[in-house]
């Protein structure tokens, strides 16, 4: 059973808040087993100062113009930006990119090189923060890596249940 609060996730420089509504969407995800194709979207929150920590609060999940395969998803902008604004309108302009998503059909996801390359040229981009997130969820469990300057990281991951391994 999913736990009934967020996931806390600390790092060197700031802790990540998963809402659990992230988490609910991802376990749901994991139990449908529909992981023949990738499939993927962008990650969306903000950082709250009172709690020094940044929050994931939302997630897009794959729009009409994106492609899913069996071993890759390429988001397209069409669908997730026009989402993107509109959560950044509702939240008083808080809501910000905060990086992207996908699956691997893997019980404890490793990212590939294709992966880890994406994630460098995101990094390069500007952004409204210094770091970018990216979570790949498996069969099994799921994790997320941070990236900065084109380094990458390891942050976390957690269990089908919510719970930090």
């Amino acid at each position: 059973m999913l736990r009934k609060t967020g996931l806390r996730i600390k790092t060197p420089s700031m802790a990540i808040y998963i809402e659990e509504n992230i988490l609910l969407e991802i376990s749901n995800y994991q139990k449908q087993r529909q992981f023949k194709l990738e499939s993927g979207g962008i990650i969306i929150g903000y950082y709250d100062s009172s709690e020094s920590a940044l929050r994931i609060t939302n997630i897009t999940w794959p729009q009409i113009d994106d492609i899913c395969g069996r071993y890759r998803f390429i988001r397209k902008e069409t669908g997730h930006q026009e989402i993107m604004d509109r959560l950044w309108e509702q939240s008083g302009y808080k809501k910000s990119y905060l990086g992207e998503w996908h699956t691997h059909n893997q019980r404890r996801p490793i990212p590939s090189l294709i992966d880890c390359n994406n994630w460098k040229n995101i990094s390069k981009r500007q952004h409204n923060f210094n770091q970018q997130f990216f979570i790949i969820i498996g069969t099994m469990c799921s994790g997320i890596w941070m990236a900065e300057d084109r380094k990458i990281q390891k942050v976390g991951e957690w269990d089908n249940n919510g719970t930090i391994m």
